[in-house]
Parts: C-alpha cells; structure tokens; sequence
C-alpha cells in the first residue's frame, strides 16, 4: 500500500469518482479518504458534482444548424487550387511573392556563374595532392 499525500490523492480522487483507477489505487485513495478529513470533504463535494452534472442534458442542434456548420466545415478543408490561393493573396503579398521568386533566380543563375569561373580557374591536377608522412617521434613535416 502506498503512503498518499493530499495532493497526489487530489489527482486521483477524479480518477476515481470517474471509475478510471485500477483497484490498487483505488484502495490506496479509499484508505487515505478515511483517513483525512479534508480529502474526505473534497471528495463528497466532487462526488455531488459528479452526480449533478449526469442530470444535465444536452438539446439537440437544430438541423439548419447542423448543415450550415458542416457546409462550412467542408469549405475550409476542400484544398485550394494554385490560382485560388493566388488569387485570395492581398496585392502586397502577390509583390512581395513575386520579388522573392525573381531574387531567387537571379541568386541561382549568380551562384552558378561562380562555380563555373571557379572549375575555369581552378583546374584539377591530381598531381597536386600531397601525402606527409611522419617518422615515429619527428613532430613537423620535412
């Protein structure tokens, strides 16, 4: 059996007025409930709670209520074709869309004009590889 504090059998006093304990723990909240009378308070309260609020009921949704939330549900999860999103942007996002697209171009065609004048430049000759070999105990190349 596990030794329970007020505040631990506070979260599992839900649990078991909802019926979600194993019954382990629910021997461990019974025996702490006996013997605290705060918990024992708390948990006549929630029990009452409990109890009022299964006498609730819950109306019916009118049936124009039900198909306009769903109509309207349906039109926000029908994706977009390209054109109707582009089409809802606001002019300054159609602007600013369109720069990004055209700077990024022009990045690409600029990166790739230096990466062709650097293989021009920059030709590669395997016999420029170097290898530096150490003698046991030498500590700087030759």
């Amino acid at each position: 059996m596990i030794k329970l504090n007020c505040q631990k059998n506070e979260f599992l006093l839900n649990r078991l007025i909802d019926g979600e304990l194993s019954s382990d723990d629910s021997r461990d909240v019974s025996e702490h409930i006996k013997n605290c009378a705060v918990c024992r308070q708390q948990a006549v309260q929630m029990q009452q709670l409990s109890d009022h609020l299964s006498l609730l009921t819950f109306p019916e949704p009118n049936r124009d209520f039900f198909q306009s939330t769903l109509s309207v549900y349906r039109a926000r999860i029908i994706k977009t074709t390209l054109l109707e999103w582009w089409c809802g942007l606001g002019i300054g996002l159609r602007a600013a869309t369109c720069c990004i697209v055209i700077l990024g171009f022009a990045l690409g065609i600029y990166l790739g004009n230096i990466h062709d004048q650097y293989q021009q430049t920059h030709i590669y000759n395997p016999e420029d590889v170097y290898i530096a070999a150490f003698e046991p105990g030498e500590g700087a190349l030759p």
